[in-house]
């Protein structure tokens, strides 16, 4: 695995705005032995809007709003979730995002995002983006095509994480 190379003094970092992705920022590069605060945010990056539906189980959407849900479920990719975005849309802003990268970056994000990265870069089929499983204790690397993972894992006593290689994906 050559191609990753995780040289963080020549890495950008750049974080979604919310309050969980910037505390993962923070204590990554304290663990790097960086500034905590020297990072980016953009808003582009945040989870996809599920409008009237966020905060909501897909049990509770299902059995309330029936029809929104079937028609959903049906056409994720282009049909827009009440008040909220459809999977083409976070597509098509990530995609900015990445595009408008200059140097490899570190992104602290969140699972939609993620799965928009591996439909963009990593080769996944945009119909099975939507559903991939992401995992909450690892970092996704991507560079040229290629993607692994890394475990993120607590000391015994929960104090700090420590990063360990997994195979790729």
């Amino acid at each position: 695995m050559t191609w990753l190379n995780l040289d963080t003094a020549n890495l950008d970092f750049l974080a979604s705005p919310l309050v969980r992705a910037q505390e993962t920022m923070r204590s990554v590069r304290h663990q790097l032995g960086l500034d905590p605060t020297a990072y980016r945010t953009d808003d582009r990056l945040m989870e996809i809007s599920f409008g009237k539906w966020e905060g909501l189980s897909w049990q509770h959407i299902q059995a309330e709003h029936p029809k929104e849900y079937r028609a959903h479920l049906a056409d994720p990719l282009e049909l827009a979730i009440p008040g909220g975005e459809s999977w083409r849309m976070v597509f098509t802003r990530v995609a900015a995002v990445l595009k408008s990268l200059e140097r490899d970056t570190l992104i602290v994000a969140h699972a939609g995002i993620l799965r928009a990265c591996l439909k963009l870069q990593g080769g996944v089929d945009e119909r099975l983006a939507p559903n991939l499983d992401i995992p909450q204790n690892r970092i996704l690397i991507m560079r040229n095509g290629h993607f692994a993972w890394l475990q993120a894992n607590s000391t015994p006593d929960g104090s700090q994480a420590m990063l360990s290689q997994t195979s790729p994906g």
